[in-house]
């Protein structure tokens, strides 16, 4: 709760609690999940979310395999949350320094937040996919048993081409049912967009006088070139509706809206 506190000072992306050996991460989960959505609202304007796994499960034999994954879809449907991605299984192998050590979740965690906080990446990268480097699992789970864990929002890793380099099965959030939540791709568009436009209309009109029509035309120009800067990119397919107006309630504030067809995978 307090490192969630400082946190909320910090200009950051993924958040990543880094659970203990003996510490569920349904008990960690539910203060994670209000932090990344209150910082990502409208008032806050820090969009940011949050990735976690469990202390390492053993899985030795099939009861054990058979009770992780029953644990894992209850504490993934619990969350259940666009913003809080829960990866399984918890149980890695971690090379660092030419050691090799067992660990939990949270180091394949740690991976997969930093593929998506990949500044070579554009926003619209395909995350669903990539491999980790340097975490090793080993992949246990029927293809029916996966598309269970997918179905109740988990994060699944499996062995990449039979190997034990864990690759993103499917990049989703614990939101379920909807296509558009449950896409972590999709919500990283659109809060990059949104962080990208605010910042270049703060800096380019907050204190300075509206002209009325003028400033409307200046703003449209300022957010058609970033809009289409993003097309260009291929991290959107197509905007549309975008409307630009003086708030009728507020006359110091100016309302932008638009639409997007983000690019998926």
């Amino acid at each position: 709760r307090n490192g969630l506190a400082q946190a909320r000072h910090v200009d950051t992306y993924c958040i990543l609690p880094m659970i203990d050996n003996g510490k569920d991460a349904d008990s960690i989960a539910g203060l994670c999940k209000a932090h990344v959505e209150t910082m990502s609202s409208t008032l806050e304007r820090k969009e940011r979310i949050c990735i976690i796994s469990d202390a390492a499960r053993v899985e030795d034999t099939i009861d054990d395999i058979e009770e992780s994954i029953e644990y894992y879809k209850t504490t993934a449907s619990d969350i259940d949350s666009p913003r809080v991605l829960y990866v399984t299984p918890s149980s890695t192998t971690i090379s660092l320094n030419g050691e090799t050590v067992a660990g939990s979740g949270m180091y394949a965690a740690a991976a997969i937040a930093g593929i998506i906080c990949n500044n070579n990446f554009t926003c619209g990268e395909p995350i669903t996919g990539k491999t980790l480097a340097d975490v090793a699992i080993n992949d246990k789970y029927t293809r029916e048993e996966k598309n269970q864990l997918a179905s109740y929002g988990c994060l699944v890793l499996e062995g990449a081409e039979g190997t034990t380099i864990p690759k993103i099965r499917h990049a989703l959030s614990t939101a379920t049912g909807d296509y558009v939540k449950s896409e972590i791709k999709i919500t990283k568009i659109k809060d990059v967009i949104s962080s990208t436009l605010r910042l270049a209309l703060d800096r380019a009109y907050i204190n300075t006088r509206f002209l009325g029509a003028s400033t409307i035309s200046e703003m449209t120009t300022t957010v058609n070139t970033i809009l289409s800067s993003f097309l260009a990119n291929n991290d959107i397919y197509s905007y549309n509706n975008l409307v630009i107006a003086q708030d009728q309630n507020y006359p110091n504030q100016v309302n932008v809206s638009f639409r997007i067809a983000p690019a998926v995978d």
